[in-house]
């Protein structure tokens, strides 16, 4: 057993203040007893820390909630701040706040020394800016560093506990640290530099489990690094940084007891690319000129120096372009030759086709020895100290061809079964009993877990999960097989259409990209004269969605005139033949490609 003083943490950030809008300054006074101001130089761009003097008797007062940080586009410096927030729970008794609206404020009052062009790419940006933190949801804590695990917190020595939030922040789950560098780099800017995390947060408190109540709540932080959409950010890439990376943690606080379990997902650590052409299942390509195992071991010597061992769980297709994709990962593995990684595969499609989800128990009984050796994490409290009874020795790192629906429904099985391990252990549940036997709990679970899925998937495709309502309901239903195919065709859309801007508002919130001064007059646009027009290419597979029903319509259509139904079916019939056409020769010139930063699509 280890003692330690607590999941104490140095509490620096200022939780509220007023904002007054001056035409030289931005001034930010925190609120309570603090007696200082923060003088933002509209002119200069210098920030500076000043006792209250009045500075800010002559604008009108406004509440902000916090200082995303501050980005430079082609107008100058802008500050973002925080405008409206929502609270979603509590872990260990501190508030969690997911933001619900932000401001984006100009140091410059006016753009006049800017060019048209300038002026034109600036109005994008700046949408492009909104959008990336309109995506839900973003979060952040006063009080608790978000971007830890429970077992990462309790390992902190006494110097990371007096750091700042900032200071001691996972880098991996910090999003807006790009935004803070200025925060970052001067002590005294420290109580105003927020992290922000990018996930989903489910709060789920005084859950009643037998003769007790417990609270439970879901944590997913996706990192910031390779972050992005769903065809323009796969794999891995030269540091060893994986698409769509989350770590997901399950807390529960019981009595005097605080556990978790945590999982990760993350896309196959290969060097592989599925650029959209218009079809419904682009190309998988393996790139072959790559180093794929100098990257795989980069990003495993990470992963087993935050986790320990890893079990990867691969969900893909055994046959096909993921059959492919999943050989080079085994491979990959077995060269590795370590024995902190286990490669397990289970051929989800095939295993659980024409509905026979009960299959899934084969992949639980495989990985049940896993489970039991890796444990969980467990403090118990008393008064100021915390006891630690156990600490996670593993991880699964689960992945399919997304990491989101088919991953989603195997970690959300896992995570039941290592809860039940927990609440066994400290005694609200006895030896052999399952949460099946708990209908408030298991139904909060699977609400929680769905609630999880989709917000992981709308983050990376655009759409709510598929396969949820097996996580919701336990059972796959026929309606949640219509639901999916909705979703599916959502995606398509999405995809194709919609996702270059969404990639590169990504890029451009996470400071992949910086605009520099000449771009639009020595530099060249980042987007070309079509960017504003691209879009318009959506209307050919549109017309041809509206064809096919009016074909079918005409099909369909009473026999009254004969010879004018038939020219009516042959001239939709053409219709859906030349659109075909079109979209087939030309696939990639109809995509949404991104603008800013194209050259991460492949990762080197």
């Amino acid at each position: 057993f280890l003692r330690i003083q607590g999941f104490q943490l140095r509490t620096m950030l200022f939780e509220a203040m007023g904002l007054a809008r001056m035409d030289d300054y931005y001034y930010l006074r925190a609120g309570g007893q603090d007696a200082t101001v923060l003088c933002v130089d509209r002119i200069s761009s210098r920030l500076t820390v000043e006792a209250d003097r009045g500075q800010m008797s002559a604008g009108a007062l406004e509440s902000i909630c916090g200082i995303i940080g501050i980005i430079n586009l082609l107008g100058g410096p802008y500050l973002i701040v925080i405008t409206r927030r929502r609270e979603v729970g509590t872990i260990r008794g501190h508030r969690i706040w997911r933001i619900e609206d932000i401001d984006i404020l100009p140091f410059a009052r006016k753009s006049l020394h800017l060019s048209e062009t300038q002026t034109s790419d600036e109005a994008v940006l700046l949408s492009m800016l909104r959008a990336a933190f309109a995506t839900p949801s973003f979060y952040f804590s006063y009080t608790w560093d978000l971007t830890h695990t429970l077992q990462r917190v309790a390992a902190f020595t006494p110097a990371q506990q007096g750091l700042s939030q900032a200071e001691r922040a996972d880098p991996r789950f910090y999003w807006n640290r790009s935004l803070q560098r200025e925060f970052l780099e001067r002590k005294e800017l420290a109580p105003y530099a927020l992290p922000i995390v990018h996930g989903h947060i489910s709060a789920m408190p005084g859950l009643p489990v037998a003769s007790s109540y417990i609270d439970v709540v879901l944590v997913s932080r996706r990192s910031a690094r390779r972050a992005g959409t769903r065809f323009f950010r796969r794999g891995i890439d030269v540091h060893g940084h994986v698409a769509n990376y989350v770590e997901t943690e399950q807390i529960v606080q019981a009595g005097s007891y605080s556990g978790s379990y945590v999982q990760t997902r993350g896309s196959v650590p290969l060097f592989w690319e599925q650029v959209p052409d218009l079809r419904y299942k682009p190309r998988i390509a393996v790139l072959p000129a790559a180093d794929h195992a100098g990257a795989f071991r980069r990003h495993f010597e990470e992963q087993i120096g935050v986790y320990g061992r890893n079990v990867l769980v691969d969900l893909v297709d055994q046959h096909g372009h993921e059959g492919a994709l999943g050989t080079a990962y085994r491979d990959l593995a077995a060269e590795a030759a370590s024995p902190l990684l286990k490669y397990v595969a289970f051929d989800f499609h095939k295993e659980c086709r024409n509905m026979q989800w009960h299959r899934l128990g084969l992949l639980l009984d495989k990985l049940a020895a896993d489970l039991a050796e890796q444990g969980y994490f467990l403090a118990q409290t008393a008064g100021h100290a915390d006891t630690i009874l156990q600490i996670q020795m593993g991880v699964f790192r689960c992945n399919c061809i997304d990491c989101l629906d088919r991953t989603n429904v195997v970690q959300s099985m896992l995570a039941r079964k290592s809860l039940e391990a927990l609440l066994q252990r400290i005694g609200v549940m006895v030896p052999g009993e399952g949460i099946d036997a708990q209908p408030a709990l298991l139904f909060a679970l699977r609400n929680a877990w769905t609630d999880n899925a989709n917000a992981c998937s709308i983050q990376y495709s655009g759409t709510e999960a598929l396969k949820t309502d097996f996580t919701r309901t336990g059972t796959r239903t026929k309606q949640g097989l219509l639901q999916d195919g909705l979703n599916s065709l959502g995606r398509y859309y999405k995809n194709n259409f919609a996702d270059g801007f969404r990639q590169d508002a990504i890029d451009l919130a996470l400071g992949n990209y910086f605009p520099s001064p000449g771009v639009g007059v020595s530099v060249p646009s980042p987007f070309p004269p079509a960017f504003s027009t691209k879009r318009g290419f959506a209307a050919v597979p549109l017309v041809l969605l509206a064809a096919l029903a009016m074909l079918i319509a005409s099909l369909l259509m009473p026999v009254t005139e004969g010879l004018l139904q038939m020219l009516y079916v042959l001239f939709w019939f053409f219709v859906v033949v030349l659109c075909g056409r079109i979209m087939t020769a030309y696939g990639k010139d109809f995509v949404d490609m991104p603008h800013l930063c194209p050259q991460a699509v492949r990762g080197y």
